[in-house]
């Protein structure tokens, strides 16, 4: 495990929804607060029943050590270090 990924599972939706909430934060837009909210709740149940299923069963253990470890949305500020193999 390399980069951005040894601080959180999905760095990319952490990052458009941190921009997204600010920006309608920043314009003072319940709009856009509302819609990025709606589209969260849909991740936060899409990920952990579809994707992360996925992921376990094509890496098993692997996978499941990596999920105790990262956080999936809000980074750690200490990188994990995964076990020499």
């Amino acid at each position: 495990m390399e980069g951005i990924y040894r601080y959180v599972r999905n760095p990319m939706h952490s990052g458009v929804f941190t921009v997204l909430y600010g920006e309608g934060l920043l314009l003072g837009s319940l709009p856009i607060i509302y819609f990025v909210t709606a589209v969260f709740v849909l991740h936060w149940v899409y990920i952990p029943f579809s994707e992360e299923r996925g992921l376990e069963a094509r890496f098993g253990e692997e996978y499941l050590e990596y999920k105790r470890n990262v956080p999936r949305w809000i980074p750690q500020l200490k990188p994990w270090q995964p076990p020499k193999g």
